[in-house]
């Protein structure tokens, strides 16, 4: 409830004791990572998705969420890894390819970056962000202007 009010500060203490009572339930875990999430405690958040996932591994929705939580720290070779674990626990899911694209894009690795895009519009070619997969995939894979070119 205090999350639901944006009291998340307040909250953690309440997770803290729900994980020391219960040490072995995921959701103690994404709660405080959560909780972390909001208030912009990448690191806490991240470790706190780790545990999670010690306890339960393979949980696809965890994996994305802290994915997610190392692209927003800047830590994209980390992220990227995570979003492959994603894409290998749920091959379908087309928000993921564009997450992964974006963590390359950071890493400036435009193939890897073209190559995601790609496997979206594969499974969601009329998805919501199709049309900028597409002008991202042409960016991307553009070669670079050389002396002489056009004359």
């Amino acid at each position: 409830m205090l999350v639901r009010l944006k009291r998340v500060d307040e909250a953690v203490p309440h997770f803290e004791r729900a994980l020391a009572l219960d040490p072995q339930r995921p959701a103690h875990y994404t709660n405080i990572a959560g909780a972390f999430s909001e208030l912009g405690r990448w690191d806490d958040a991240a470790n706190a998705y780790r545990r999670s996932l010690q306890v339960q591994p393979n949980d696809p929705a965890v994996t994305l969420e802290l994915a997610k939580i190392l692209h927003k720290k800047g830590d994209d070779a980390a992220a990227v890894v995570e979003f492959q674990k994603v894409v290998a626990l749920a091959p379908a899911d087309a928000p993921v390819r564009l997450a992964l694209a974006e963590s390359y894009e950071a890493l400036n690795r435009p193939q890897e970056a073209a190559q995601a895009y790609g496997e979206y519009l594969k499974i969601a070619p009329a998805g919501p962000e199709a049309d900028n997969a597409r002008s991202k995939i042409v960016r991307l894979t553009a070669k670079p202007a050389q002396p002489g070119d056009g004359e």
